[in-house]
């Protein structure tokens, strides 16, 4: 029997069918599970996130036209939820610029870095290290892997604006694993060319 199509659910949802959305939601949980995985080390933590995610889904039927994929969709308000995070953490009257600031807490000390230097390792702790802003459009891009025009439909901004900030990301991940290689005498860790680098460890 042929899987139930992702329009076919989306329809029966938007009909309020709830056990349909929540179909849905299951069939992506995994995509949830990997955007949280590295913004969110703590699993108390990121299983809160993910349940805000489940319910901000199963609760937002009414605006979905169909303009953008399930997936976009759902990771649209991933993102949100993230950034609602991002800013609650500061404090109610410091003022975050996600494009800019790293959180404290999500990232690593030089001495925490692992001894073995694996590859997926250093990814880990140079994407904490660089904007948040950032984390999103390499890990949109080369995780899920989004195309370009699907990211600006998930971070709600133009498809110029994307290209240039993606150049700024891969530049400032770079400087972060070429830090990382430094504090430890490691000059093979620099990247020279970071799509094949990404794929490799994504594979």
């Amino acid at each position: 029997m042929e899987p139930t199509s992702d329009s076919v659910l989306f329809e029966a949802w938007r009909r309020g069918d709830s056990a349909a959305g929540e179909a849905l939601f299951e069939r992506y949980y995994s995509v949830i599970e990997r955007f949280f995985y590295n913004k969110a080390p703590d699993v108390t933590e990121r299983e809160d996130l993910m349940h805000t995610t489940i319910l901000g889904f199963l609760e937002s039927a009414g605006n979905f036209r169909g303009s953008s994929s399930s997936r976009t969709f759902l990771l649209g308000i991933a993102t949100n939820v993230w950034r609602t995070r991002c800013r609650h953490a500061a404090g109610p009257r410091q003022h975050v610029e996600l494009s800019t600031t790293s959180l404290p807490d999500a990232a690593e000390s030089p001495s925490e870095v692992t001894a073995s230097f694996e590859e997926g390792t250093v990814l880990l702790t140079a994407l904490r290290r660089v904007p948040n802003e950032a984390q999103l459009l390499l890990e949109l891009r080369y995780w899920e892997p989004l195309t370009l025009r699907e990211i600006s439909e998930v971070l709600d901004i133009s498809l110029s604006t994307v290209k240039n900030r993606l150049r700024q990301a891969k530049e400032d991940l770079k400087n972060a694993i070429d830090a990382i290689g430094a504090s430890q005498g490691r000059t093979e860790l620099s990247v020279k060319n970071f799509d094949e680098w990404a794929a490799r460890i994504r594979g």
